[in-house]
């Protein structure tokens, strides 16, 4: 199986703090870094907050929801969704999310 990871680096980086963005950029190095070493590959975008899951070109999964650093606090939830597609017909769709994404490629 193929594996892209594509994110955005002003989102990863941004910081009032010069020393902040130093850090956060070099935490975006390595990660990016350790996954082209498991044969993954990367891509940095400008403006992108979708997070997207696309398997074999008949799995889609698109929405807003942080999986990894949502609040799970009560007093801090928010009501954010992803929906997972399936089916052959979604071809044309992930071909345009693919082509919107290489358009934002840094």
């Amino acid at each position: 199986m193929d594996i892209t990871v594509v994110t955005d680096k002003s989102f990863n980086t941004q910081d009032v703090s010069y020393e902040k963005r130093k850090a956060k950029q070099q935490r975006l190095n390595d990660a990016v870094e350790k996954l082209n070493a498991l044969g993954i590959v990367t891509m940095l975008v400008n403006r992108v907050h979708s997070k997207i899951v696309i398997g074999d070109e008949g799995l889609l999964c698109i929405g807003s929801f942080n999986w990894f650093s949502a609040s799970r606090d009560e007093k801090y939830k928010r009501y954010d969704t992803s929906m997972v597609y399936r089916g052959e017909s979604l071809q044309a769709e992930i071909r345009a999310i693919y082509s919107s994404l290489e358009q934002r490629k840094l």
